[in-house]
Order: C-alpha cells, then sequence, then structure tokens
C-alpha cells in the first residue's frame, strides 16, 4: 500500500488505538462509541474502516464542523451519528456498544464522584463483554508524593486537570464496577509534567 494513502486511512488516530487494531479488535463490525471526539480524530479510520459509529462532545461548534466533515465522506458505508452531549449524563440507553472511546476526557472531572459518574456511564453503555479504551491523567509515575491525588492539581506542565489515584482506580473502581483488565496499563512520563495512563477493560 502506498505511505500516503495509508497516512490518509490512518489519520491523527491515537497509537494505542491503532496498536488495537494490529491486535485484532476492529476486526469484526463493531457499533462504536467515542466520546469526547473532538474533531474527530479517532472516529475517522474506524469510519473508513466501515464500523458504526456514535460520538459525543460538549463542545457544539466542533460537533458542527464534524458533522459537515462527515458528509463530504463518500465512500463511507455507514454514516456516523454525531451529537452534543456531556459525559456522566449522555442521552443514550443501556447496553448497545461493542467499543467505547474515551481519549482525554476524564482528567476534565470536577472531582471524584464526577470522575466515576463519568467511568460509569461509560459502562452503562456498553454491552456485555464490551471494550472500554480510556486514556487520562493519572498519578501514575508522577513525583509528587507528598500529594493525595483524586482531585484538580495544578500539574507540573502548568495545567490544572484531574489526576486520578492509579492504585485506587486499580484495585477499588475497576472492580467494583465490574470491569476487567486486559491489556497491560500504559503509562506515559513526559519529563515529569504529566503522567498519561491508557487502560483497555472489558465488561463482565
Amino acid at each position: 500500500m502506498n505511505t500516503l494513502v495509508l497516512k490518509d486511512i490512518l489519520g491523527n488516530t491515537d497509537m494505542y488505538l491503532i496498536d488495537l487494531l494490529q491486535k485484532g479488535y476492529f476486526d469484526n463490525p463493531l457499533k462504536v462509541l467515542d466520546v469526547g471526539c473532538g474533531l474527530g480524530r479517532n472516529m475517522t479510520m474506524l469510519a473508513r474502516l466501515g464500523h458504526d459509529l456514535t460520538g459525543f462532545d460538549s463542545n457544539e461548534i466542533v460537533i458542527s464542523e464534524l458533522k459537515s466533515r462527515f458528509e463530504t465522506e463518500k465512500e463511507l458505508t455507514i454514516r456516523p451519528t454525531i451529537g452534543v452531549g456531556e459525559l456522566g449524563a449522555l442521552p443514550l440507553e443501556e447496553k448497545q456498544f461493542d467499543f467505547v472511546i474515551c481519549n482525554a476526557v476524564l482528567h476534565f472531572a470536577k472531582d471524584k464522584a464526577h470522575f466515576e459518574s463519568m467511568l460509569s456511564d461509560m459502562v452503562r453503555v456498553l454491552k456485555s463483554g464490551g471494550v472500554l479504551f480510556a486514556r487520562f491523567v493519572s498519578s501514575h509515575t508522577l513525583q509528587n508524593v507528598g500529594h493525595k491525588f483524586n482531585k484538580q492539581m495544578d500539574i507540573p506542565d502548568g495545567s490544572v486537570r484531574y489526576v486520578v489515584d492509579f492504585e485506587w482506580l486499580k484495585k477499588e473502581l475497576i472492580p467494583r464496577l465490574g470491569l476487567i483488565n486486559v491489556e497491560a496499563y500504559k503509562t506515559v512520563n513526559i519529563d515529569h509534567k504529566r503522567s498519561m495512563t491508557t487502560v483497555i477493560l472489558r465488561t463482565k
């Protein structure tokens, strides 16, 4: 395949989603939800592969642009459903998606209860055996040992983010929500200024 064609198909897709593509997660047609989809960086590849996509974002302007862009994609076999919505209160019925993407959204939680409600909302709409892909700021590998996490914090990169306590997430919240870890936890430490964790979880 021509390199330019491959780049066009993959676009700006998160590298860990590309990893899951290579591992066969998207071999069969799936019903996929992307929450906090933005301009569709992770939807484009999956749309071109023929998956049934739904995308939500809280930014109306971004959603309007995304709708317009997908309307011009003439080769799509299934047209994505795009809407405005907040994670934690998604206007969706339970247990309807095979795969949920949540890339760089959970760290905008206001507090611990809000974080739990956001994660629970995604679990609610997943089918039994469905997969959740999430990437967010966590305490894992950060060097501020004296701090208590599970709250909004000024982190070393100059931003304010909700930093989830990684050990609490792994040992308490994930099991409580009936989720099973199916891939190794991956954390990228960016010069000790931000710590981004990726989890791949499956519902029972």
